[in-house]
């Protein structure tokens, strides 16, 4: 069960507004020559980021990947120990080929958010912004079925970029970072976030923004 709420349905409402200024790729770098050797055979590496992501003490790799039509792609990387379907920590990239701004997907999704809150009351959010390039960073914690067997708490971290593809396509670069408690264990994952989210975050915003490298179709 999966409630982030879909980037790619965040940029369907958003296919209207693609009218931002052309911007370039994040200047920083892959390493080219790394080969992530615990990556799950038979998943598709489109965007060529070249895992592993390390966050904290944790080391992510790539388990699946989507391209379902020429604009859009998503890579999700979760440690070897955890179930795929069930994670505890995640790491992702999107990516759609559309001229949206970062400050329009960020709006759009923070809509979404806020339509969550009659049903919802544990929703919150804030946005910061990247102290190196002035691109907006949404904070934000979702829950489903709360409190209950069945409740799951989600807490995010999403990093928006505008980047430059093949022929100099603009797209949007997502790179998120997810966290998640089950039932049980729901309140002492609230209480951990509530604690450590800081840290958290700084971690993962020690990573430098993957460059992605999109193949001509």
């Amino acid at each position: 069960m999966k409630i982030t709420l879909s980037f790619f349905a965040l940029i369907l409402a958003l296919a209207a507004c693609g009218q931002g200024k052309p911007g370039g790729n994040n200047p920083a770098m892959n390493n080219e020559n790394k080969i992530d050797s615990l990556a799950t055979p038979g998943v598709i590496e489109y965007l060529d980021v070249n895992g592993p992501f390390k966050v904290g003490d944790y080391t992510f790799h790539l388990r699946w990947s989507s391209h379902p039509n020429e604009n859009y792609y998503k890579q999700e990387y979760v440690p070897t120990i955890y179930d795929l379907e069930k994670y505890i920590q995640m790491v992702f990239v999107e990516v759609v080929m559309d001229n949206v701004k970062p400050k329009d997907a960020l709006k759009t999704k923070i809509e979404m958010l806020e339509s969550r809150k009659a049903t919802d009351k544990l929703m919150k959010y804030i946005v910061t912004e990247d102290p190196k390039t002035g691109d907006p960073i949404l904070e934000f914690t979702i829950s489903e079925n709360y409190p209950g067997d069945g409740a799951l708490i989600e807490w995010n971290v999403y990093r928006y970029v505008q980047i430059s593809g093949p022929k100099g396509k603009k797209g949007l670069q997502l790179f998120g970072y997810s966290r998640r408690g089950y039932g049980v264990k729901t309140d002492p994952f609230y209480s951990e976030i509530g604690r450590d989210s800081e840290k958290f975050k700084t971690n993962f915003m020690a990573l430098p923004m993957p460059v992605v490298k999109i193949k001509q179709e």
